[in-house]
């Protein structure tokens, strides 16, 4: 990608981009040395209006990445820039602001307290994100809410009901509208539509889809299920053990994922046909396989490839080296020392949308 920053030769994150995160490093006092940090050294761009799932099991780092680019954590090391303003250095007063124009979806809705006040009616629940930001005067508050509401299909005849009654999709559908009722420039959605059953997330997503494009609005969706990404992102992220391991756009990752672990998650995309199922290939078995112990009890960073003790084509640069996230020649960013010895394999999903 081209230099963001002229001063700074080694940013790789689109000029364009609305969001540019860059070498970011965040952690907490609690975590060892030996643990690494939570988020290490990520570097990327969400451009205007764009979908970027970003994929990875518990314990990738996504979620601090989220919490990161909200404002809601630190201290950190790195950039991360929202529209141009650098968010580690906004006052109290711009924060405030900041989030007015970001829109944060987290917490699990399958659990009526874990996401929204389950004493509160749905419309003061959608209501108070402008009463907070004085976003509009207060007669017109209501009326946002209720057509916001509408927006994402929660009648105006339901508005009245506390959010610890309704099922799942809809106390999602709840905080999708207080999220977005301020008509943010960006939605951040943390691993919430994981939990709901899969008619339910297909109906999410295609909630989150429509809203991005009816809104104008660019939308970066954490998630644990690859096939939740593939389904509405423009391109994927693939984080493990709080490192970005491969980028490409939705279609390059279904024909050809070049990162093991790519691999390993698109392998448990369920496919529609059971023929296609039982011809699924893995990934091939190559290097040294003594270099490819049982996973370590806690993340092992400080040296070499993170991935090397679960990845099938470990060799010895893999725990001396930690590959560094670049283009080796692929079309797209990907941190593996040895990509091309996946390339030509066929794709776990067949190469088709799920």
């Amino acid at each position: 990608m081209r230099n963001s920053f002229p001063d700074e030769p080694d940013h790789r994150v689109a000029p364009a981009a609305l969001l540019e995160v860059d070498d970011l490093c965040l952690d907490t006092p609690s975590r060892g040395p030996e643990e690494g940090p939570l988020v290490d050294h990520a570097s990327f761009g969400v451009s205007a209006q764009e979908i970027l799932g970003v994929v990875g099991e518990e314990g990738s780092g996504a979620t601090e990445l989220v919490s990161a680019i909200a404002g809601l954590a630190g201290p950190w090391e790195g950039r991360v820039r929202f529209d141009g303003l650098n968010v580690a250095g906004l006052t109290r007063k711009e924060i405030h602001a900041h989030r007015a124009r970001i829109g944060l979806v987290t917490g699990n809705p399958a659990s009526p307290k874990d996401m929204l006040p389950t004493s509160m009616p749905v419309l003061d629940i959608v209501t108070e994100p402008l009463r907070i930001q004085r976003a509009c005067p207060r007669r017109e508050r209501r009326n946002r809410a209720r057509d916001t509401l509408d927006l994402v299909g929660i009648e105006e005849t339901r508005a009245q009901v506390r959010s610890g009654d309704l099922i799942p999709l809809d106390r999602l559908r709840v905080a999708l509208a207080r999220a977005v009722v301020l008509r943010p420039r960006l939605l951040l959605i943390d691993h919430s539509v994981d939990p709901l059953e899969p008619r339910s997330r297909a109906i999410a997503l295609g909630l989150v889809r429509r809203l991005g494009d009816e809104l104008s609005m660019s939308c970066l969706l954490a998630t644990t299920h690859p096939a939740n990404a593939l389904e509405i992102s423009d391109r994927i992220m693939v984080m493990f053990g709080g490192r970005v391991v491969e980028v490409a756009s939705r279609e390059v990752m279904l024909e050809n994922p070049c990162h093991p672990y790519s691999y390993e998650l698109l392998a448990g995309v369920p496919l529609p046909s059971p023929s296609r199922e039982a011809r699924r290939q893995g990934l091939p078995v190559d290097g040294d396989a003594s270099l490819r112990p049982e996973p370590p009890a806690v993340r092992e960073t400080t040296q070499g490839c993170g991935y090397r003790h679960r990845c099938p084509r470990a060799q010895n640069r893999c725990a001396l080296e930690v590959p560094a996230l670049t283009d080796p020649g692929l079309g797209h960013e990907v941190a593996c020392h040895f990509p091309e010895t996946i390339e030509r394999l066929p794709s776990p999903v067949g190469g088709q949308a799920g």
